[in-house]
């Protein structure tokens, strides 16, 4: 998390410490001078760091004085940022007090950020008890965050009451405690669906069953473990349970024929669009974390078939075209640092084995087979594919027809069943998951699923 609180760095503290000590402004004008974001804010932030154990008492007044409403929350960092160099029990429980009962929200999320930021140990409890049953999101969202920062600090056993409690939290009306919540639940999640695997591997179905199950109980809508369930339920032949499953929870598309061919120049705006199957959800991949969190970046995907071919059209909205990324250009060159679309599809359903297609804003292409995973590319072999992007004033869009070719991307029967995941990677840097998967985007044990018709 970047620091919230800026200060002036070691040069500057170096110049000023002489000045302070000898001319600087009185304590009480330094905590006033807080309130300020230019050098004189900057100044007193330093001198009440300098002053130490003697800063303390003032500090406490301070924070009392209803008065200071604009200087409050720095003084919260400052008196959070002294517990590495003074040892004074007034520091924790001021802290605690305030996030307990200060009238002011920014106070008291000033607190949370601070305990999180500076490791304050002594403030977990309150943070659980208190700051996550806040009336207000913000104080919440940074509970939440704070707690996860001092996950490292405590005993493992004080863990799973904070797993619990963001498990309630997963459908809280602020947008930031939804994410740091899906992100602590799926802690608890993770360690469940070990268990449950485990089984699943031994044979012992019936065990891993109630185990996926027992996870839900707590965590009703985890992609994770809803897929994994589903996917127990596809092992042991009941098949509509898991592809309903699947269905409902995102990661399984049924994919419709198309009554007309769309024309392939990259716009997806023909009408042959219109009766593909259209998907809006896409959530975010990141490695810091198991949850799948939505995607700030708004893109549509649109899939249907006819006898001969697959169909992908996709509608990445983005008001600053102009900062695309395009810094590759040939076919077959390395493209994945660009804006870019890429295509993952298992068509034998082994869960190894995947077609990977990428598609760059400007129309350059990439292909490859993995017979196993992303170590196993196979740079020689190219898809039947015709394809084509378009770069609006707010958007951008690309069209493919891949040609279902035996032996790796047979012609598909209805009812067929394959593995398929779409990826979005925005800036070359962000990236946006059909369907999330883990470790990395080369997962097709965690694909989704696609279903035609």
């Amino acid at each position: 998390m970047k620091n919230p609180y800026p200060y002036a760095g070691p040069h500057v503290f170096i110049m000023l410490s002489a000045l302070l000590i000898s001319c600087g402004p009185s304590m009480d004008d330094a905590m006033d001078d807080l309130a300020r974001e230019d050098a004189a804010g900057e100044a007193a932030m330093l001198e009440l760091l300098l002053a130490k154990d003697r800063a303390v008492g003032p500090m406490v007044e301070a924070l009392a004085d209803p008065d200071r409403t604009a200087s409050r929350p720095r003084l919260v960092h400052a008196m959070a940022s002294l517990v590495a160099r003074v040892s004074d029990p007034r520091i924790p429980e001021t802290l605690t007090q305030l996030l307990q009962s200060d009238p002011d929200p920014a106070v008291r999320s000033a607190v949370a950020i601070a305990a999180g930021y500076y490791h304050l140990v002594d403030l977990y409890g309150a943070l659980l008890d208190v700051g996550t049953y806040d009336e207000h999101g913000d104080v919440r969202h940074h509970s939440l965050h704070a707690l996860r920062l001092l996950a490292g600090k405590v005993p493992s056993e004080e863990l799973d009451p904070v797993r619990q409690r963001a498990a309630q939290l997963l459908d809280d009306p602020h947008k930031g405690v939804r994410g740091e919540a899906a992100i602590r639940a799926e802690e608890l999640v993770g360690e469940r669906l070990d268990e449950a695997r485990t089984l699943q591997l031994q044979a012992q179905e019936d065990e891993a069953d109630s185990a996926y199950r027992e996870v839900l109980r707590r965590v009703p809508m985890s992609k994770r473990a809803n897929y994994r369930l589903a996917r127990l339920s596809l092992d042991r032949g009941d098949v509509s349970a898991g592809l309903q499953r699947l269905r409902e929870h995102g990661m399984l598309m049924d994919v419709p024929r198309l009554t007309t061919r769309p024309l392939i120049d990259g716009r997806v705006d023909e009408d042959s669009w219109q009766s593909a199957i259209r998907a809006d959800a896409f959530y975010q991949f990141v490695s810091s974390h198991q949850a799948a969190l939505p995607s700030d970046v708004e893109s549509e995907l649109y899939l249907g078939h006819d006898d001969e071919r697959l169909y992908l059209g996709f509608v990445g909205y983005d008001e600053e075209t102009a900062k695309l990324v395009r810094s590759s250009s040939g076919e077959d060159m390395l493209i994945w640092q660009n804006d870019l679309v890429e295509v993952f599809l298992d068509a034998n359903l082994d869960h190894r084995s995947y077609m990977h297609l990428g598609v760059t804003s400007d129309g350059m292409k990439e292909d490859a087979w993995h017979e196993g995973g992303l170590e196993s590319r196979d740079t020689d072999w190219d898809a039947d594919v015709q394809w084509s992007s378009y770069v609006g004033d707010d958007r951008w869009s690309v069209e493919i027809a891949l040609r279902f070719a035996d032996p790796q991307l047979p012609a598909p029967q209805s009812g067929t069943l394959w593995g398929f995941n779409f990826v979005r990677t925005y800036r070359g840097a962000e990236f946006a998951q059909w369907v999330r998967t883990y470790g990395n985007a080369h997962s097709p044990d965690d694909f989704g699923f696609l279903r035609f018709m």
